[in-house]
């Protein structure tokens, strides 16, 4: 039994690897426009600090401001840290743990790092699943795993594979949501 952008899988523990694919939105702190908030972004997001309720930034600070309001200030600085820091789940090798339940997720500003799967994730000449985030999930009962994407207004993709860390063999399986 499957439904679209939906798994049922027969295992005691599974990772999930969740990934989507949207048209590119604007990550905040990210003033060069690659993707990431890193040194890069900080070198120019340094010029465009004011004091609180200052006006007249310029148009190439927007991705600067995090507080809502016009000026660069502390409170933009600290919201631009955490951009800094990225994704806890972002990485092969530190998946998030999950146990039963929902969860709401975003990959925003995530990377790609999981292998290329032709074999099994090929979907619209797409094989990646991109801008992965990564998560354990161990079973709490011998059963069935049901693990569903539906609903989200993107096309996103899902490969599930054996064992809680970077990806060593084909996933046991793949499935896009279109």
């Amino acid at each position: 039994m499957e439904a679209k952008g939906s798994r049922i899988l027969h295992w005691t523990t599974i990772v999930m690897v969740v990934a989507f694919s949207m048209p590119a939105l604007a990550v905040p702190g990210d003033m060069d426009g690659d993707g990431e908030v890193d040194l890069k972004d900080y070198e120019l997001l340094r010029p465009c600090l004011t004091s609180p309720g200052a006006s007249g930034v310029g148009p190439n600070c927007s991705a600067g401001r995090f507080d809502g309001d016009l000026d660069i200030d502390l409170k933009d600085i600290a919201g631009f840290q955490l951009g800094f820091t990225g994704i806890l789940n972002n990485s092969c090798a530190s998946p998030k743990a999950v146990s039963d339940g929902t969860r709401a997720y975003s990959n925003r500003g995530a990377t790609t790092d999981g292998p290329d799967e032709p074999a099994v994730c090929m979907f619209f000449n797409e094989s990646h699943v991109r801008s992965d985030i990564w998560y354990c999930y161990t079973a709490s009962c011998t059963g069935t795993a049901f693990v569903s994407l539906c609903g989200g207004e993107y096309d996103s993709k899902l490969a599930v594979y054996a064992g809680c860390g970077c990806p060593t063999a084909a996933p046991l399986a793949c499935s896009d949501s279109v």
